[in-house]
């Protein structure tokens, strides 16, 4: 069976290995390039709730290998659709035992959002939506917010609030490398900086 190629039963083998509850196999069917459809993520609800995590996973993944390559629409697309699916997963009443996981997925993908706006000059937009995530989240995701404002406000070259913002992540990560290195870089005497 090709890897788009359905059974009897109209199902595609990415379909096969959820229903089968077989994590290795789905996780090698979409790394050899299983499309993810509307069936997918139904399948993934009815018989292998925990599967929703590879796929959405797998979705990150490739964000941030387009993030990489410049090819951020596409990243964005991405992070939109995985965004769109974890909403409508949290709003499922059969997936109530995943809320927590759900939701700390759906701040990962914000956050990931917020670091393709900031790449696109959407400055603005990604230090709001990184405050908007600091109201509830993890400390993972609450010192890379942070982080992430400050270098936002780096680039918009409000250095006081970007000194503000590193120091506060540095409270929660003290030996982190990045964040010691922008603090120290904003302590410099004013110079022409590149951005970050």
């Amino acid at each position: 069976m090709l890897i788009e190629e359905t059974d009897d039963e109209g199902r595609y083998p990415v379909q096969i290995a959820i229903a089968q509850k077989n994590k290795p196999a789905l996780e090698a069917l979409l790394a050899r390039g299983a499309r993810l459809r509307s069936s997918t993520w139904q399948t993934a609800v009815e018989s292998f709730p925990e599967a929703l995590f590879v796929l959405f996973s797998k979705l990150m993944d490739d964000a941030g290998i387009l993030f990489r390559k410049k090819r951020f629409e596409d990243a964005m697309h991405r992070l939109h659709y995985a965004l769109n699916k974890c909403e409508m997963s949290l709003k499922t009443e059969d997936l109530r035992e995943l809320h927590n996981g759900l939701l700390k997925v759906r701040q990962q993908i914000v956050m990931s959002i917020a670091r393709v706006l900031r790449r696109q000059g959407r400055t603005q937009q990604a230090i709001d939506i990184c405050a908007s995530l600091e109201l509830n989240c993890c400390e993972q995701i609450r010192f890379e917010s942070l982080l992430l404002r400050a270098k936002c406000h780096f680039d918009l070259q409000d250095i006081e609030c970007a000194k503000a913002h590193v120091q506060e992540a540095i409270q929660l990560r003290p030996d982190h490398d990045e964040a010691r290195h922008l603090l120290n870089t904003l302590t410099l005497p004013s110079t022409n900086i590149a951005r970050l």
